[in-house]
């Protein structure tokens, strides 16, 4: 075999390239497209809080009604910058893990995320374990029940024809 029709013939290794090719490009669109739905929960999430009825400030002063305390709680927050610094802000905290505060609780989200994780894993747990037994419990409880064939004998005073599965008067 010459130089030339060895660079023409496909051999094995080709194919195995080109899967794993193709196996990469659809591992990248599955990453980007994970990504591209972050992002827009993301933007959905600042969307929905910054075009809520009222001003955030409002919301977070409450009933102090001192001089000041919308413009101080503004300062604190942020919220006195323009919108697309406060947007570019939020997705580059959010892109190094940092959730921000709570408004409500004044705390960490994540701490206040992190403790109830083991509550709400504890609960998936018990859910999947009640699933599981009232699936094992159904299965148990109808295997190897038998129905009666549904279709009636065209012709009176005679049995069913037998079934295919099973040769019998019962169907599986």
């Amino acid at each position: 075999m010459s130089a030339a029709t060895a660079a023409v013939e496909p051999t094995a290794d080709t194919g195995t390239r080109a899967s794993a090719v193709v196996a990469l490009c659809r591992a990248a669109a599955r990453v980007a497209t994970g990504i591209g739905v972050m992002w827009a929960a993301a933007t959905a999430a600042y969307v929905v809080l910054h075009t809520m009825p009222g001003k955030i400030e409002d919301i977070l002063v409450g009933d102090q009604t001192y001089p000041g305390a919308q413009e101080a709680v503004a300062a604190e927050w942020g919220l006195d910058r323009p919108p697309v610094v406060q947007y570019l802000d939020y997705l580059w905290r959010l892109l190094h893990g940092d959730l921000g505060t709570s408004y409500a609780m004044r705390q960490p989200v994540a701490s206040v995320v992190g403790g109830q994780l083991w509550p709400t894993v504890q609960l998936t747990l018990a859910a999947a374990g009640v699933a599981i037994g009232l699936a094992l419990a159904v299965a148990v409880g109808t295997a190897g029940r038998a129905r009666r064939c549904a279709r009636s004998p065209p012709w009176p005073n005679s049995s069913p024809p037998p079934c295919r599965c099973t040769g019998s008067g019962f169907c599986c």
